[in-house]
């Protein structure tokens, strides 16, 4: 099982937080210190990307958090996009999670 992998680029168009490989229950708290640490980075009214294009694998634990990290970036000010492929497996648990609305 490939470990989760993440980056941070602030030179893109928009801050990009790159996550790779599998996301699960064990470094689900991995990925949460990864986009909280990006959320620090980041001004109010300022947008944030979290890309999943490399991501092969999304369980419920990983999209948990997820979920809580666009919370905290509603409270923070900051607007979310998540990049997944089209009709891939990530995009349909994130559409289960009901973060659709947020795939761009």
């Amino acid at each position: 099982m490939p470990l989760m992998t993440s980056s941070f680029l602030a030179e893109a168009k928009a801050p990009c937080v790159v996550v790779g490989g599998e996301v699960d229950v064990s470094n689900a708290q991995e990925l949460r210190e990864s986009l909280e640490a990006a959320l620090r980075r980041v001004d109010r009214h300022e947008s944030l990307v979290v890309d999943l294009l490399g991501v092969d694998l999304l369980a419920c634990a990983g999209a948990r958090e997820i979920r809580r990290f666009c919370a905290r970036c509603l409270e923070a000010g900051v607007v979310m996009t998540i990049r997944a492929r089209a009709g891939g497996t990530v995009a349909e648990v994130l559409r289960v999670a009901g973060l659709a609305d947020l795939l761009g």
